[in-house]
């Protein structure tokens, strides 16, 4: 007979402390902005702290060729994995990895939408992003 568990004890849950945009920059020569074509870099900070916890530096640059248009946000935010002593270590690196990263991007994308609104310019839609693919390519300190 198979033992039954509780999964709320097994599961690990990812608390998000400390929040911060460091930077939010725009720089905006007038122009016809529905004609830009923006360019996205976006990159991935992790700065361990122990083994259940980390802090998550998220950017994201945007501009087009010709500097009529840049933007620049920074967000930052340590994340806590609960439960982290019950998990195995890949399973507690891919939740404090990817589900930090996927939780933060709309915090981000709200922010780059919320400094671009402003008379005479189209507010910024961020791309849709792979938050597997932005830890693939993170750097680690």
């Amino acid at each position: 007979m198979e033992k039954m568990v509780d999964s709320a004890v097994i599961e690990g849950k990812l608390e998000v402390k400390n929040l911060c945009f460091t930077e939010s920059t725009v720089r905006r020569k007038p122009t016809d902005d529905a004609r830009l074509e923006i360019k996205y870099t976006f990159g991935v900070v992790f700065n361990v702290i122990d083994e259940k916890s980390q802090q998550v530096v998220l950017q994201v640059t945007a501009a087009d060729d010709d500097a009529r248009l840049s933007v620049s946000v920074t967000l930052q935010a340590d994340v806590e994995l609960v439960n982290a002593g019950l998990l195995e270590e890949k399973v507690r690196k891919q939740i404090l990895d990817v589900n930090s990263v996927a939780i933060l991007l709309p915090y981000l994308r709200s922010q780059v939408v919320l400094i671009t609104a402003q008379p005479g310019l189209v507010p910024l839609q961020l791309p849709v992003v792979d938050a597997n693919i932005l830890v693939e390519n993170a750097v680690r300190n």
